[in-house]
């Protein structure tokens, strides 16, 4: 543990949802970790600018990390944060592709815009979740967004796509 070198984690808490009474695990996620205070600071004054009016709230939180994770040495546990970056990617793709209820996935500047969403459709899919209750978070994100309710039954072919996603980090 002494060995362990600071990092600050930019984490992002999904008021609305708290709201509404969605469990915390589902609500809050990391974005991303950076390696000073500052940058992680002015991240989170970024997207707290981009994003507060949507009812998210951004903090940076101080941690540590293994020493190796910042070289280009090839750990296990490396190995695994690369797993669980195209774990991401791929969740990001069918969000943008296939589900996109702002219609913005020819939007450049826009790419990243469901990126929050991720972490809670990963833990839904990695803890086993039917395809019905990811399409059921699909809805409830829809509504918090005023796109317009749609019926669960019409999300449910994306969310078969997403619960065919291999999400297992490490190989069987």
């Amino acid at each position: 543990m002494k060995d362990r070198v600071p990092a600050f984690a930019v984490v992002r808490v999904d008021l609305e949802a708290v709201r509404r009474g969605v469990e915390w695990s589902l609500a809050i996620n990391v974005k991303e970790v950076l390696t000073t205070k500052e940058a992680a600071e002015a991240e989170v004054e970024r997207l707290n600018k981009l994003n507060g009016e949507k009812g998210d709230l951004y903090l940076c939180q101080y941690t540590r990390v293994e020493p190796g994770l910042a070289g280009a040495e090839l750990t296990e546990h490396s190995v695994r944060l690369r797993r669980a970056k195209e774990i991401q990617e791929a969740i990001g793709v069918v969000l943008l592709h296939e589900w996109d209820p702002i219609g913005i996935r020819a939007v450049p500047e826009a790419q990243d815009e469901y990126e929050s969403y991720v972490g809670p459709v990963y833990r839904l899919i990695a803890s086993g979740a039917s395809a019905e209750a990811v399409a059921d978070y699909l809805v409830a994100i829809e509504t918090d967004m005023g796109v317009g309710r749609v019926p669960p039954r019409v999300l449910v072919p994306v969310a078969e796509q997403l619960c065919a996603l291999d999400v297992r980090i490490s190989p069987k």
